[in-house]
């Protein structure tokens, strides 16, 4: 049986990922319940955070109803089970193992001899999930909605990891000799980190430019083929990067 929680868990909890995940999908509790074959019941404190480890069977009904697949839907099955969470708690007291992980990335692309440019796609930067545009641009977001992000930071870096951390949190890192950035974001709710970046950079002199795409969701470059936008934005960023590469 699910056993019960006598207390809702924040917002970076699974309740909080189904929630955003069924609002994604347009559904209410009551049809994603009769989708999923669970009583609404269940549904209301799946979200509430009253069930704290629910069964798999529940977990793999939830996912077919809500069509997840790929890494969409092996992430939603691992955070159901706690998985993400005790890897997180596997690490140095401190700092999750994801954060250790970073560090020996980040140390590798800092320590690089051959920087030309750097492209970031709507760029998700401040672990401490404060921007203003999470609330401003929420009723547009698809998916990318605060408590998700807030989700994603306590599975990368663990309860107890530090948000400011400047190899986690590249808006407390020093930019200083970082090569030219051409940053691109819709008008999505983390717009607000991309701004943040790029004044960041600007003020340790790095060479930076900015492109907000009204109307347009988290990462909607991959759309390249099928969108006049996002045609236009890899055009964009071609012609930007075509004289750092020397072409």
């Amino acid at each position: 049986m699910e056993q019960l929680a006598s207390a809702p868990p924040p917002d970076g909890s699974i309740g909080a990922l189904l929630r955003a995940f069924r609002h994604r999908a347009c559904l209410s509790q009551e049809q994603l319940a009769a989708r999923a074959n669970l009583s609404e019941r269940t549904m209301r404190n799946l979200e509430a955070g009253r069930v704290r480890s629910p069964r798999t069977h529940t977990v793999r009904l939830l996912a077919d109803a809500l069509a997840l697949t790929g890494p969409e839907r092996q992430n939603w099955v691992a955070a159901a089970q706690g998985a993400n969470r005790r890897q997180a708690q596997a690490g140095p007291p401190g700092a999750g193992a994801p954060a250790q992980l970073l560090r020996r990335v980040t140390v590798a692309v800092l320590t690089a001899h051959s920087q030309h440019a750097a492209m970031p796609f709507s760029p998700w930067v401040g672990m401490e999930v404060n921007g203003e545009s999470y609330q401003a641009n929420r009723d547009k977001a698809a998916f990318y909605y605060q408590e998700v992000v807030q989700w994603l930071v306590d599975t990368f870096l663990g309860e107890d990891g530090d948000r400011r951390d400047p190899l986690a949190n590249p808006l407390y890192a020093d930019l200083t000799g970082l090569a030219p950035m051409y940053i691109q974001a819709g008008d999505e709710t983390l717009l607000d980190d991309s701004r943040r970046l790029a004044g960041h950079a600007r003020t340790a002199g790095v060479e930076v430019r900015l492109d907000i795409f009204p109307g347009q969701q988290h990462t909607f470059q991959m759309a390249a083929g099928r969108a006049p936008d996002a045609d236009d934005a890899i055009h964009r960023m071609a012609a930007w990067v075509r004289p750092k590469l020397g072409l």
